[in-house]
């Protein structure tokens, strides 16, 4: 429910696009960017510090905080006008602290989950007591293990980049993209919230697929066909569109979960370090090219802009075919 509020938020500020076209005269797709851009950036530069904290000091009450203060602050942009300081609130926003860490089961459960038989069933055991864990990592610690896995970590946090780039970008342009075509607010809403929706259904399926093909093919394939099908729904419209953009958003988003894992899994001493470079860095670098994405939008119009955007996915699975291949769950029992 955290982690629900907490998304809630976060795309909070795109929905607001299309009222500041009427309210904002002149209100460009720059700006727009700027405005998304403001709360990634500020938000993904501060993730892996507290994902450090997280992991070397225990401060997990950290990743709560940060949903009350992004409430907060983001609440505020009601109250003010302008570009500029509706920005400045968003970034603010972004500083709220926490990490959000996710946590893989194995070697992380508490002691107390007698009720969870299908554990035993599906590993064979319950876990055993292993007392209070305390991470100590030091930064050198940390740095030594993100320079043994570098090359792997850089191909996942390139694929990330690219994809988190997409997927910002049509946060912030879609809005905007359905106003100009006479798409009324209400339908333009349903229609980002149907690719979310099936991007949450699509998330909890790459991850079976993930356990049972491996990591790699789960996220190259799904990149590679993310761009077609976008295409398909910009060239189609009526029930066929929707149901290409539903394909899309499962088939981007799809990867979403199984790359930090795979972060996590090239760094597995600082899980939540991985986390937050996952989700950090590589999201403000991603946030940070949508602004010239959506400066081409500007000068070119939001057409060839889309384009470009609908077209990253295909280059984010590309990049994704340098990644090792990890057996799946499945694989690895047999």
């Amino acid at each position: 429910m955290g982690h629900t509020l907490n998304d809630l938020y976060s795309n909070f500020l795109p929905q607001l696009l299309p009222f500041l076209l009427v309210l904002m005269p002149g209100f460009t797709s720059t700006q727009a960017a700027i405005l998304v851009a403001s709360f990634n950036i500020s938000s993904s530069l501060f993730q892996p510090i507290f994902g450090y904290v997280v992991d070397g000091k225990g401060q997990s009450w950290l990743i709560y905080a940060r949903t009350i203060w992004m409430a907060f602050s983001l609440s505020l942009t009601g109250l003010v006008h302008g570009c500029i300081p509706m920005a400045a609130l968003a970034a603010i926003a972004g500083l709220g602290p926490g990490a959000r860490a996710e946590r893989p089961i194995q070697g992380r459960l508490p002691v107390g989950l007698r009720r969870l038989r299908q554990f035993r069933l599906r590993h064979g055991a319950l876990p055993r007591r292993t007392g209070k864990i305390k991470e100590t990592a030091t930064l050198t610690v940390v740095w030594k293990a993100i320079r043994k896995s570098a090359r792997e970590l850089g191909v996942i946090l390139g694929v990330i980049s690219v994809r988190t780039a997409a997927y910002t970008g049509l946060l912030a342009l879609l809005p905007l993209y359905f106003h100009g075509r006479n798409v009324s607010n209400i339908d333009a809403g349903r229609m980002l919230t149907l690719m979310l929706f099936t991007g949450a259904f699509g998330g909890i399926a790459g991850e079976f697929i993930s356990d049972k093909w491996g990591r790699k093919p789960l996220i190259v394939g799904s990149l590679l066909l993310a761009t077609p099908l976008f295409f398909g729904f910009l060239a189609s419209q009526g029930i066929l569109s929707l149901v290409f953009l539903a394909l899309a958003g499962a088939a981007l988003l799809s990867s979403f979960s199984v790359t930090t894992v795979a972060a996590q899994e090239a760094i597995p001493e600082h899980k939540a370090m991985a986390a937050g470079l996952r989700l950090g860095f590589v999201n403000g670098l991603g946030a940070l090219a949508v602004i010239f994405v959506c400066k081409i939008a500007d000068v070119l119009g939001l057409p060839t802009a889309i384009a470009i955007l609908v077209s990253l996915p295909f280059a984010a699975g590309l990049v994704g075919l340098r990644l090792r291949h990890h057996p799946g769950y499945a694989t690895a029992r047999r």
